[in-house]
């Protein structure tokens, strides 16, 4: 019981200006970044195999398996995979950075759900239909990154499956060719 007495006045802290603030603030607009994020990875994962299929050497079956891509054309159909992405998801991007920040219209409490496209809608309605897009030249230089990454990531695991005769990894060899690319990019 005193346990949770303690937890429950622990749900208040003192921020750097003095002001008392829930701990809860911290985690604002917390949903909106998770969906967010959710539909970004959707995309460029789709996006992805997408330009890989079309990438595949001439001949190459459609569907089923196919043979491994050459760098250049993996490195293509990460880029192009990569700027889908940045110009379908970034209006879901600065409405969810504006509800985090508190510079969204509307109510900053109900950052749930519902925020997202209430965000977008109150964008599009004050500032435009453009200030939706504001960033994606600097976004889309921002691509080479996971670009570079899950390239890194996809030779090193065809090399380290070859290795073990086309056998799938385990997750820790997955897991540090995962951290090994993050290191490279």
């Amino acid at each position: 019981e005193r346990m949770c007495r303690l937890a429950a006045s622990a749900s208040f802290d003192l921020d750097m200006s003095g002001r008392l603030r829930k701990v809860t603030d911290l985690y604002e607009g917390a949903i909106p970044v998770i969906i967010t994020l959710c539909i970004s990875n959707f995309i460029f994962f789709y996006s992805n195999e997408r330009a890989r299929r079309l990438l595949c050497a001439p001949g190459s079956p459609r569907n089923g398996p196919r043979p491994p891509l050459s760098p250049s054309r993996s490195l293509a159909a990460s880029a192009i995979a990569g700027c889908i992405n940045v110009l379908l998801t970034n209006p879901l991007w600065v409405a969810a950075v504006r509800i985090q920040t508190g510079r969204a219209s509307g109510n900053r409490r109900s950052a749930g759900v519902a925020a997202l496209p209430r965000a977008v809608r109150a964008i599009t309605r004050e500032e435009g239909a453009s200030a939706l897009w504001s960033g994606t030249a600097a976004s889309l230089l921002l691509v080479s990154n996971p670009i570079l990454q899950f390239f890194v990531y996809e030779r090193l695991t065809r090399r380290l499956r070859g290795r073990r005769g086309g056998r799938r990894l385990s997750a820790p060899a997955a897991f540090a060719a995962g951290a090994s690319a993050k290191m490279v990019a």
